[in-house]
């Protein structure tokens, strides 16, 4: 009789134990998963306002300029240094991706409307992007360039004006900025209450 009392007790305990032990790890790994998700926000939050930058600067673009004239060297840097940073926010997001997913198998996260929204505002950043390259191009016909500068004047502006000192222009405040930051901030609320 007591050896059966002791076996029933060490089961008991056993199953406590393994419970506790589960919960542990699950609340561990959505920790991991909620401090690393928020890293990368940051990051890509970081890049997204640099790349808001309106004017790109020659360190952005590595290309020999001296069989170009002057009008061909500001649109291939315009073009080099806009697809550059378009491609970066895609490589960011594409590691924002996979981390989502990831908390996606935890089912615990409900952040797929936030990130879908930060998908949205990239694409759109990366449309505004494409169509000032298209509309600067010296190689089109003013037809064409014109009529690339009717559908980007359609759109909101994506980009910001800065001073020299890296602050931002009053003027260039936009409704695409306060949404790029209303994503964000939503999304940050988000995560920080999974790492409580």
């Amino acid at each position: 009789m007591a050896g059966s009392t002791a076996t029933i007790l060490g089961l008991v305990v056993a199953v406590v134990l393994g419970v506790t032990w589960r919960h542990q790890v699950r609340a561990k790994n959505k920790h991991d998963v909620a401090s690393r998700m928020l890293v990368q926000l940051y990051k890509y939050d970081s890049l997204f306002s640099s790349s808001r930058i309106r004017g790109v600067y020659a360190n952005e673009v590595d290309f020999d300029p001296t069989e170009e004239n002057w009008a061909d060297h500001n649109f291939r840097r315009l073009q080099l240094g806009l697809e550059r940073r378009i491609d970066k926010l895609d490589e960011l997001a594409a590691e924002f991706s996979a981390i989502v997913f990831e908390a996606s198998l935890l089912r615990e996260f409900d952040v797929g409307d936030l990130v879908g929204t930060l998908n949205d505002l990239r694409h759109e950043y990366a449309e505004y992007a494409r169509l000032t390259i298209l509309c600067s191009d010296p190689r089109s016909s003013d037809d064409e360039r014109l009529e690339f500068a009717d559908e980007k004047a359609m759109r909101r502006d994506v980009f910001v004006d800065v001073d020299f000192l890296g602050r931002t222009s009053s003027a260039t405040k936009s409704d695409f900025g306060s949404d790029l930051d209303l994503a964000v901030r939503n999304l940050e609320k988000e995560l920080k209450e999974k790492l409580i």
